[in-house]
């Protein structure tokens, strides 16, 4: 059988690639039209642990959601602009945009604050029944990098999570939570 796919969804998808172009494109032209030093990187995250419980409204708590990730956990390319960062991470199948502020405290030790963004919209398809989820997530975040060579940082950092979930089943209630937890990621950058 053909599975039609809602225009809305289709939309949707084009609007989230429209804005992570659109966000692209504008560190591209900060980055063009200032005079600062840009440096683009590359991260790989090969340890990521996140830890998150699901809140319902009117009370009562869903499982604790625990995952450790081993030699897949993230990977994220972006530049670096003055004391600043800017990068797009994917993490568990989802892209994710994430704005640093690195503090030059010594010429090794590099501490940041992070803030970042998630959207992900989902459908699976049980054969009779289809499913329907629409994730926003958002994190804050801190951590410290070490240079260990020129173009090399090691990275450690953790995150408070924050999302807020949907789902809709043909035929039943709009069911929504909220996730509440922390992450734990150790990796590198690899800076040009």
């Amino acid at each position: 059988s053909k599975r039609i796919i809602p225009v809305d969804k289709i939309n949707k998808e084009k609007h989230m690639k429209k804005i992570i172009l659109a966000s692209l494109m504008a560190i591209a032209m900060v980055a063009s039209a200032s005079a600062v030093d840009v440096k683009p990187y590359f991260g790989i995250f090969p340890v990521r642990y996140t830890s998150v419980t699901e809140e319902y409204p009117g009370g009562g708590d869903g499982p604790d959601i625990t995952s450790l990730s081993l030699g897949f956990g993230a990977f994220s390319l972006g530049m670096k602009i003055s004391d600043f960062r800017m990068d797009i991470m994917l993490a568990t199948g989802y892209p994710s945009f994430n704005v640093y502020y690195d503090f030059n405290v010594s010429d090794s030790f590099l501490p940041y604050l992070k803030a970042g963004f998630a959207y992900q919209r989902k459908v699976k398809d049980y054969g009779p029944v289809e499913l329907k989820s629409v994730d926003k997530i958002f994190a804050i975040g801190c951590g410290i990098g070490y240079q260990v060579a020129n173009h090399l940082i090691l990275d450690a950092g953790i995150d408070y999570i924050y999302a807020k979930n949907k789902e809709k089943t043909i035929g039943s209630p709009t069911s929504k939570s909220t996730d509440k937890g922390f992450g734990v990621n150790l990796g590198a950058r690899l800076q040009f």
